[in-house]
């Protein structure tokens, strides 16, 4: 495999080989504070550019050999890891190597993409591949049935995705918005929607 291909996509400051890699791969999974699927920690590590898709394969798999990774269960059909007694030392013993933007990189994505897995356990989003698009539900669970169930239909995945983070955001703030509307409470409605622009939850 050339070497540019571990190097494409990493941002200036990332971590452009697999010791690094491995190090911060550690790091994230002795503070994530729950199992991770690979997907999911690969997700963490790529919203900045901190490592791309070979580079963070070649390491992950490496660790798993090590030893400082061990399967821990499932979440959605994948396997998930936690970190060994042995990665845990090595993240704390080498972890000030890595640079700091790094390390607060790696915890600020990680914080925002383990929240959303959260709110997605609780809350209900579904993206359904339909002619011509696709189909977005997002549900408010309640006691006995839902509070709420919104269906959209949206010519891409993209802003199928783009719905979905928007409603994570804030769930409660959308569905006080909406009841407000479809019951003609206006003023109720204005002040829900300003809290919305503000990114009041």
């Amino acid at each position: 495999m050339s070497e540019n291909m571990f190097r494409a996509g990493i941002e200036p400051g990332g971590v452009d080989n697999t010791s690094d890699a491995k190090l911060l791969i550690c790091y994230l999974f002795s503070r994530a504070g729950r199992p991770l699927t690979r997907l999911t920690a690969l997700e963490i590590l790529s919203e900045y550019g901190l490592v791309n898709y070979f580079l963070f394969s070649d390491a992950f798999s490496s660790l798993i050999a090590l030893g400082h990774l061990r399967k821990e269960g499932e979440y959605q059909g994948e396997e998930t890891y936690v970190a060994t007694d042995v990665g845990r030392q090595t993240a704390s013993t080498l972890e000030t190597a890595l640079p700091l933007s790094v390390r607060e990189k790696a915890v600020r994505a990680s914080v925002r993409v383990i929240t959303q897995q959260e709110l997605l356990e609780k809350y209900r989003v579904e993206i359904k591949d339909v002619p011509g698009g696709c189909q977005i539900t997002c549900g408010i669970p309640g006691e006995d049935s839902e509070l709420m169930a919104v269906s959209l239909f949206v010519p891409d995945r993209m802003q199928a995705e783009e719905i979905r983070e928007n409603f994570l955001k804030s769930p409660a703030g959308i569905y006080k918005a909406i009841a407000a509307l479809l019951t003609g409470d206006r003023p109720l409605a204005e002040d829900a929607l300003n809290a919305l622009r503000r990114g009041e939850q």
